[in-house]
């Protein structure tokens, strides 16, 4: 319940600001005039739309502060599997998308993942009349998924006429380019009962790509990228006055070179550089200005992998030319398109008849990581170990040098920086959205009574492909022996007999495009992920202003709600165990449980629930005065009944 008094919106359309035109707000139920409303309610026109110029209307409706922290594509572009890629989605006050709800005129959208999340990529943007922000709680009004608000999409349901819209544009760095296309146009017929409109769009967003390695070397030359970390101490070993984590720039990890580094043991600190040749890793030093190194005396055949000063995985400055945080996707491209279409028909003077239809595609890409990293902690075998040590060390030394300090194993770490190719992600999302409605008004009890009704079918189909190493075949390629004739070949038969090509792993060298093809994956082509998202929703909704107070009428709005949500998502065979990861087969591969990916390791797996909700909302006129203004006393209640979860109010 809110006790209220009529205010003026933060922002309202230019051409709504004098408007008297009666409708639903969309913090309420009850139909009323100009922008009262018991939660606080923003209002963008058209107009207002239009004047930002921006390639997506949700890149328009974003500039609200409210919506700050929203989903788009400059968002999770380091996401392999959430299904969030791509997605144009509010969250309110950044409290997540899954919080706040989307409407198109008042009706739902269906979800674009498993989450719940509503793209608005698919909706007929040249049509949008307005859009409604609730920046509050709504879920009297909306359900349980209006926690923090609503963004509601109005449609101009009687658009006459035709009106088109191309613009492009460029960063200023060469990147980013964009070309939008659209159009709409809409016509009466039957002596003026009925009404279609139509609209189309394409949108072509190129995004920015990634970085190179190294401070200050971020995409088209920009040099924001400057390797921010935290380096945190425990709080036993932080010394008194000091802070135990400290943020600093110019960071690079310790367990982890570019071309790889040897992170424990005597030749911790090793690095391999141009063709595979060594180096002496510069650590740089840690938060207190002491230089970063290996604590001397550290036994040979040691695994641990701290380095004195410093905090793992961290130390600042030196060598930081293998620094990689910048090289994952800044702006994810973005190529969508959508058509619309609503036909409407007066079949009486109080009842009108509507349908829509809504195709929507959005594609997009992102690199997760710069390469391909393996965070230290990874064995080589090397000098005399059982069956030889890794036949690469032979050219550079250290295998010769492993025998000299008489161990047979290190820790190692790399970004594989001579793959030129971190975790790929392919994103496709296709949505198609069916929707038959009415709408109308009837007289009872001395009180006309304006009620509408909707059915909605949606179905979103959506595919996640991504292109990354395959762990084991990966662990064959790097596990090399000498062979017959010198040749150099994967240690394991087994890996043989699945035509394992053995990988340098060791500094900047050449790698063969077969080599590649076996890292990420050979014959099975990545790993990827095929959902399919349905949602039927049925809603009536009744108001009326059946009686009155001495401040004026007063107005009650009632409805049910019905919805019938279910998905069904199918992983590949190597992340999911399934069929076609027969250890028979493939004996290199885990069948048991999968993850054989380096990420993005998608699983199989479906759900539904159904919900059944009614609400009532009055609203009761306590004060009408010229003088003292308007009070007024809004009271709202839902009950909803969840399948999975029971009963809520």
């Amino acid at each position: 319940a809110a006790l209220m008094t009529t205010v003026s919106p933060a922002m309202v359309g230019a051409a709504y600001a004098q408007s008297e035109e009666t409708f639903t707000v969309s913090a309420s139920r009850i139909i009323r005039d100009g922008f009262e409303a018991p939660t606080p309610t923003q209002v963008l026109a058209s107009e207002d739309i239009t004047a930002q110029a921006q390639p997506n209307i949700y890149s328009a409706v974003i500039q609200l502060p409210s919506l700050m922290g929203s989903q788009g594509t400059q968002n999770n572009t380091g996401g392999t599997g959430g299904g969030n890629n791509g997605l144009s989605s509010f969250s309110m006050r950044g409290l997540g998308s899954i919080r706040t709800l989307t409407l198109i005129d008042g009706q739902r959208i269906v979800p674009s993942n498993v989450m719940g999340i509503q793209d608005v990529s698919a909706l007929p943007q040249l049509l949008i009349k307005r859009v409604e922000v609730v920046t509050g709680g709504a879920s009297a009004s909306w359900g349980s998924d209006a926690i923090t608000g609503v963004v509601n999409f109005l449609t101009d349901t009687t658009f006459e006429g035709f009106k088109a819209n191309v613009q492009s544009g460029i960063s200023t760095y060469g990147d980013n380019g964009n070309v939008l296309v659209q159009m709409a146009a809409g016509t009466t017929f039957a002596g003026g009962k009925g009404h279609i409109a139509l609209s189309a769009e394409y949108d072509f967003q190129d995004g920015v790509g990634i970085g190179d390695y190294g401070v200050g070397k971020g995409p088209g030359g920009r040099t924001w990228f400057t390797s921010t970390a935290q380096l945190r101490n425990s709080i036993a070993g932080t010394p008194a006055g000091q802070p135990q984590i400290t943020v600093a720039a110019n960071a690079q990890p310790f367990l982890q070179g570019r071309y790889g580094i040897i992170t424990s043991g005597a030749l911790q600190g090793t690095a391999f550089g141009a063709g595979g040749q060594t180096f002496q890793f510069n650590y740089g030093v840690g938060p207190n200005g002491l230089k970063g190194e290996p604590p001397p005396g550290r036994a040979n055949n040691s695994t641990s992998e701290a380095i004195n000063n410093c905090f793992s995985p961290w130390c600042i400055g030196g060598d930081t030319s293998g620094a990689f945080g910048g090289g994952i996707t800044v702006i994810s491209p973005l190529n969508r398109a959508n058509i619309y279409s609503r036909v409407s028909y007066d079949v009486l003077p109080n009842l009108t008849v509507f349908g829509t239809v809504n195709f929507g595609q959005a594609i997009t890409l992102n690199r997760s990581v710069r390469n391909i990293p393996i965070f230290g902690g990874y064995t080589i075998q090397c000098g005399n170990a059982p069956g030889g040590g890794n036949a690469f060390l032979n050219a550079n030394g250290i295998n010769q040098a492993c025998i000299d300090k008489g161990i047979t194993s290190f820790r190692f770490g790399t970004d594989n920086g001579a793959v030129d190719d971190g975790a790929t992600v392919h994103t496709w999302r296709t949505q198609r959205r069916f929707v038959g409605g009415a709408n109308g008004n009837f007289d009872l009890l001395d009180t006309n009574w304006t009620w509408n009704a909707y059915f909605e079918y949606g179905i979103v189909n959506s595919r996640i492909k991504v292109r990354t190493f395959l762990y084991p075949y990966f662990n064959a390629a790097v596990d090399a022996i000498a062979g017959p004739n010198g040749t150099i070949m994967c240690r394991s038969a087994a890996a043989r007999a699945q035509g394992c090509v053995p990988y340098n792993v060791f500094g900047d060298v050449p790698v063969s495009q077969s080599t590649i093809d076996w890292l990420y994956g050979g014959k099975y082509g990545g790993t990827s992920q095929n959902t399919s998202l349905k949602e039927d929703a049925f809603a009536i909704n009744l108001n009326g202003t059946p009686f009155s107070t001495w401040a004026g009428p007063v107005s009650v709005a009632t409805g049910f709600e019905h919805r019938y949500e279910r998905y069904t998502v199918v992983g590949d065979p190597v992340s999911t165990g399934g069929p076609g990861c027969s250890a028979l087969n493939d004996p290199l591969l885990n069948c048991n449980t999968g993850s054989n990916w380096f990420n993005g390791n998608f699983f199989s797996g479906a759900g539904a629930y159904d919900v059944n909700e009614g609400f009532a909302e009055v609203l009761v006129p306590l004060l009408n005065d010229q003088q003292f203004g308007n009070v007024d006393l809004s009271l709202a209640g839902r009950h909803a009944q969840y399948s999975t979860a029971g009963s809520a109010n």
